[in-house]
Order: C-alpha cells, then structure tokens, then sequence
C-alpha cells in the first residue's frame, strides 16, 4: 500500500468549492441505487438473472439512506446466498463513486482471500463499459494504483481491502465496511471472538476521517450471541435491519426513503422464489436447530444451552383472556429487581395458568422498573387478571420489600424462598417444554425475546424471565405432589 494515500486528503478551498459544485450536479442527476443494482448485476453474475423481491428495495434504500445521512451507521444480518455482499459490498460502493468519488473506503472481511474477491468484484464493475458509458468523465481509476486489494480514481476517490485480522494502520477512509467479520470456524471459541472483537475496537474505530460525517457498515449473519453484531449494539447510534429467513413473528418494516410497508405475517419467508420451504428444511438439517437459528434467522442462541430448545414450545391461538377461562388454576409470578438501572436485571411478571399435565402462559411485564413502578406493574396486573388468586413473589432483597408493601392491600401474596441454583430450577422444568406442555400466545409482541432468553440460559444476559417461569410451574408441580393421595379398596 503506498504511503502517499495514507494520510487525509486536504483540499484547497478553490477545489472544495470546485468538489461541492460536482457533487450538487451529481445529486441532480444520479441513478437511484434501486435502479442501479438490477442493471449492474450481470456484470457481476451474467449467468444468473436477479431475482427481485422487496427485501432487495428495503437494502437498497437503508443505504441511499446512509448515503444521504439521514440514518448514521448501519447493521444488516440477513442468511447467507441471499446477495448481501453483492449488494452491499460490491455494487453500493461502485454506485457511490457516481455519486462522490472522491470517498475513501476501507473494506473487512475475516480472510483476505475474501476481501480480495470483494474488491475484484467492485473493480470489475466500475472497468466495465456499461459504468463507463454513464459515469467515464467522472470515475476512472488510476494506472498507477490499480491492484486487486486498493486502487485509486481520478478524484483520488481510494478503496482499499484488508482482513479483519490485517493492517489498516496509516489509512483513513470515510466509509468502513464490515463483510463477514469474524470467522466462522472461529465463532465457539471465546478467546477467538475476543481477538477479533479486539481488533475491530483497537484498529478500526480510529480508522474514520471524520467521525461526525463518516459512516461504518456491518453486514454479516449472525454466528453467535457474543459476535459483532451483539458488540457493537451495546453501542448508540446503530441502525438495525435484521432480515431473518422465516419471520418468527409478525413484523412490520418501514423502508427509510419511500416510507414504503412491507408486513411481514409469522411464517413468512424472506426470498421463497429462491429458498422455499424444501430448501429451509435441509438446511435446518444441515446446520442443526442452533446453527439455523443463527445464521438463517439472526437469532444467535448460546451453542451449550441444554435446558430450552426454541423447537420445542408449543402455542395456543385463542386470545388469551379467552384461553385462560378453561383453566384448573391460574396464578401470578413475580421475580422483582429494581435498582432502576441501566445495567440492573429486569422485572418480570407473568399470569400463568395449569391445564392437566398442561402449562400456559398467558400475560407477561418485563421492564427495568424502579420500587413504585414495581408496585404499580403488580397492582395493574391484579386488577387484569382477577381470577389468578396466587401471586407468587420471591422472598428476596426486592422482591421482600414488594411483600411488605403490598401484602395488605393485595391479597393472595405468597412468598416463595427458592431452593437450589437457578440452573437447578430451570432444568426442574425444562423436561416439560421438551415434551411441549409449555404454551405461549401465537403472535404476542414479547414471545420472541422470552423464547430467547430461554435459549440463551444460562449464558445470557438476563434470566428474569426464566426465574419466573420455573417459579410458577415449580409452584404447580409442588402443589400437585403435596395432594394426599387416596388408595381405592
């Protein structure tokens, strides 16, 4: 890499004025980058024809979004084979130059066999007449800087290419691109993902030339639940278009230029002309319930959990205010935490109900709530579901003070003193999940983070919602072995 284009380039103000007087006539008359990708991609695949779908538009415009700074930095995670390298790695940043050439960007994937491919692929696109023909008066490259891993343009527009592991020491650029960073074979290992997690923190977040006007871009699918993805969105200032194979909930997705909705019904596929249901279920073969979960679904659950799999609860359709008046008993369970933090656990409140050998959740409160809040969440959830009498409350630090708050003026609190380690409870339940006793609500907005949390025990980062659960069903299955028993002559 040569040294001369490793410092930021300043510009006199006669040629800034000159660059700014380009750039409002290129935003005049630029190609929407929508309309750019289907008539680029031959260049890029000549012997497989696009197949268009509206997840294709909805990248499409979060990066014109970008480009026009009306988002600041992006994450998409979407299953692998779907385009995403085409089209967020290869052809935006091609586009981009027709826009403003002069842009440096840096480019990292976790191998530099694969970052090399990525920008011979970009170099193959702007070389080629088709880009010529439109764009040849405002980007050419260089002869003189023109190798498969960077190369420059006359507006001294650079992209250069390096490994997650690599070097980007000396160069700046104004976008940085993340394709794949963290290394497949590696993602188990926690001393292999802290290398690399590392690396992004030590070596690229200083690489932007100007942080307030920069923009960084990650897009991968997910490997697992500590990867960059969960990384950086500890962060602020992410935007977040999670593109999972099947729609494990109905979702509703607003496209950040034409405000365009696309709702996405439970069950939905994402690309179905290209993977259908055949596809998904050998692949779900292939990778295993975890690996499909992950990389298809960018839902990352802890590889070791043995105590919830994702696969195994079961769902009822009835409105659950419908469904709970068939229930032998219906009661409250309350795990209590409120140091009103941001770093503090949650509380979690669920109405649970027990049908036979049948469990049923019906209703659930999971916030980071400070003591009246608290207070408030249980007198509400009271006055909701009169019929659940039993309202179970761990007798602990919070949970103890909730106690003699409310005692008087609730009745049917009971007190529980929780024996053995939370893992211990949890796998005292977990036999029924595995045999599909355990329903949620098909179509509630909070299934889907309860059903992770769940997968991700004990591993994740909380586990409220968990204790709340195996305290309710402990509490059944209790109640049940200390019936007497009646021995028929």
């Amino acid at each position: 890499m040569g040294h001369a284009l490793a410092q930021p380039i300043e510009f006199s103000s006669h040629r800034k004025n000159l660059f700014q007087g380009i750039a409002l006539g290129l935003q005049r008359d630029r190609m929407p980058y929508a309309k750019f990708i289907p008539e680029a991609w031959p260049i890029i695949a000549p012997a497989k024809p696009l197949i268009s779908n509206w997840h294709i538009d909805c990248i499409a415009e979060h990066l014109q979004a970008l480009t026009d700074n009306d988002i600041g930095d992006l994450i998409i995670n979407m299953p692998p084979r779907e385009g995403k390298s085409i089209f967020v790695s290869t052809l935006w940043p091609a586009w981009l130059w027709t826009v403003t050439p002069w842009l440096n960007f840096i480019f990292v994937s976790y191998s530099a066999r694969l970052a090399a491919l990525h920008s011979i692929n970009r170099r193959r696109v702007i070389e080629s007449q088709w880009y010529a023909d439109r764009w040849g008066s405002i980007v050419s490259l260089r002869p003189d800087q023109n190798s498969k891993v960077i190369y420059e343009n006359t507006a001294r527009g650079v992209m250069m290419a390096t490994s997650s592991t690599g070097s980007a020491t000396g160069f700046g650029g104004d976008i940085l691109l993340f394709d794949d960073f963290l290394n497949p074979k590696m993602a188990e290992s926690k001393i292999e993902r802290e290398k690399y997690l590392e690396q992004f923190d030590l070596t690229f977040s200083t690489r932007l030339n100007d942080k307030k006007t920069g923009h960084r871009v990650i897009v991968e699918h997910r490997l697992h639940h500590d990867d960059l993805t969960a990384h950086v969105l500890k962060q602020s200032g992410w935007t977040h278009l999670k593109l999972p194979a099947v729609a494990e909930e109905k979702t509703r997705i607003v496209f950040p230029v034409t405000r365009r909705v696309v709702v996405r019904e439970r069950g939905d596929i994402l690309h179905e002309q290209r993977t259908g249901k055949v596809e998904l279920a050998r692949q779900r073969v292939t990778l295993g319930g975890r690996g499909f979960a992950a990389q298809l679904q960018q839902s990352p659950e802890v590889r070791d959990a043995i105590y919830f799999s994702r696969d195994k609860w079961k769902f009822y359709s009835l409105p659950p205010e419908e469904m709970a008046k068939d229930m032998d008993e219906l009661i409250q369970s309350w795990d209590f935490t409120f140091k009103d933090l941001q770093t503090s656990d949650f509380v979690a409140g669920g109405v649970v109900g027990q049908k036979g050998a049948n469990f049923y959740v019906f209703d659930l409160v999971h916030d980071q709530l400070a003591f009246t809040a608290s207070k408030a969440a249980m007198t509400t959830m009271t006055a909701k579901w009169p019929e659940a009498h039993a309202k179970l409350v761990e007798d602990k630090a919070n949970g103890s003070a909730i106690i003699d708050e409310l005692h008087e003026k609730i009745g049917g609190i009971l007190p529980v003193n929780p024996e053995g380690s939370k893992e211990a409870r949890a796998a005292s339940i977990s036999p029924y999940q595995e045999a599909g006793n355990i329903f949620l609500p098909e179509g509630a907005a909070w299934v889907e983070d309860f059903i992770r949390e769940h997968s991700e025990f004990p591993n994740g980062q909380n586990d409220d919602r968990v204790d709340m659960l195996s305290q309710a069903i402990r509490y059944f299955l209790d109640k049940f072995r200390r019936q007497p028993r009646i021995t028929v002559l």
